[in-house]
């Protein structure tokens, strides 16, 4: 806090005012160690500190951008907006259900109903799955029994039923043609302070910022991006698209039933949303790196490896990969030994647009470094 007196600022302060009020005793007595006036005026100035320490502290935590305590912040955005912090989500995926012959006639596979992965991770049914007496196919949605990303699956990863005791045919066979998808941790400050920046503009509802607002208010839901659908002569064609993924970039049919539940209360009437699944895209990203003498190269490449893996991973759906973000990501390294310079990035040569419903995705393999 370099604009607020410091603790040898307010002893200063008091020994000013004792030597130019002192009377009786000697003033300079203030600055013999452990005499009683400098005992006096140092643990006064250690209280005054204190007090203003305080003070500071409750007015930072009345503002959302300079509040960094949980239990505040979720205090701070309740009590002013009635909204809360999004708690860590279980991921959903859509379930096909297939039997080899209908000899067992109609049934149904009943909410609560646990499926099985190779991992080992469970998910259960939170729709029916009904089959009719000559159907060979039916669909639910299920849900992972754990919240978190590592609990997230890929395709084809739920293939059976935890206990098959009870099933009206044993012969169901049990499939996810998509990944499961909405696997997230806990919100955390940073993300809740994003997502509470654009509280005022959703508040009219209706809007297209407030679609995406609301989207992003389901669990598991990362990012979105909304816009109105025009006819081939370009105007309004009443509907809107509204695509949507979690934090690896992907969705699913399970996530985009919670959306259009969601977004009963925020669409406008009349107005179709049309909620698509969002899905990754892996850019080439290449960067030719120079250093100054007498640095840790190796490291240093590995941090900047890091950094562009954290800033790429942090856009949202549809947003593009800017060049003039990249190296602004690279520019933070100058002062330890990076030589940035307009040949540092080597691919993508420019700006980098993502496919419509996309989003930028990368792993550190994803990096390529050249010296």
């Amino acid at each position: 806090m370099p604009d607020l007196p410091s603790r040898l600022d307010l002893y200063e302060s008091g020994r000013r005012v004792f030597i130019g009020r002192a009377r009786r005793i000697e003033p300079t007595i203030v600055d013999v160690a452990g005499s009683d006036a400098n005992l006096f005026v140092g643990s006064t100035s250690y209280m005054a500190h204190a007090v203003l320490r305080a003070h500071v502290e409750g007015l930072t935590n009345l503002f959302g951008d300079s509040c960094d305590d949980d239990e505040k912040l979720d205090r701070l955005y309740f009590d002013r907006y009635r909204e809360l912090r999004k708690g860590a989500s279980a991921a959903v995926a859509a379930v096909v259900l297939t039997r080899p012959n209908s000899d067992a006639g109609a049934g149904t596979i009943a909410i609560g109903r646990k499926f099985s992965t190779a991992t080992g991770v469970d998910y259960y049914a939170t729709t029916p799955a009904v089959f009719g007496s000559g159907d060979l196919l039916a669909s639910c949605n299920a849900k992972a029994t754990q919240a978190g990303k590592e609990f997230q699956v890929g395709r084809h990863a739920i293939n059976g039923f935890s206990d098959r005791s009870g099933l009206f045919d044993t012969t169901i066979t049990v499939d996810n043609p998509d990944p499961a998808a909405g696997g997230e941790p806990r919100e955390t400050n940073d993300q809740f302070k994003a997502r509470m920046e654009h509280f005022w503009e959703s508040a009219r509802r209706g809007v297209l910022p407030a679609i995406e607002y609301a989207s992003k208010l389901v669990p598991g839901v990362d990012s979105a991006h909304a816009f109105t659908s025009t006819t081939v002569e370009g105007y309004p064609a009443r509907a809107v698209v509204d695509y949507i993924a979690d934090s690896s970039g992907v969705s699913n049919s399970a996530l985009i039933d919670l959306v259009r539940v969601q977004l009963d209360e925020w669409a406008a009437a009349g107005i179709y949303v049309a909620v698509i699944t969002g899905q990754p895209e892996i850019p080439s990203l290449v960067l030719r790196l120079a250093f100054k003498g007498n640095v840790d190269t190796r490291g240093i490449a590995e941090q900047i490896r890091g950094a562009m893996v954290g800033f790429v991973n942090s856009l949202g759906v549809d947003m593009p990969m800017l060049h003039g973000e990249l190296m602004a990501v690279l520019t933070r390294y100058k002062s330890v030994g990076l030589i940035a310079t307009d040949d540092t990035i080597v691919a993508p040569a420019g700006d980098l647009y993502p496919e419509p419903g996309h989003t930028f995705r990368i792993r550190a393999e994803n990096v390529g470094l050249t010296y």
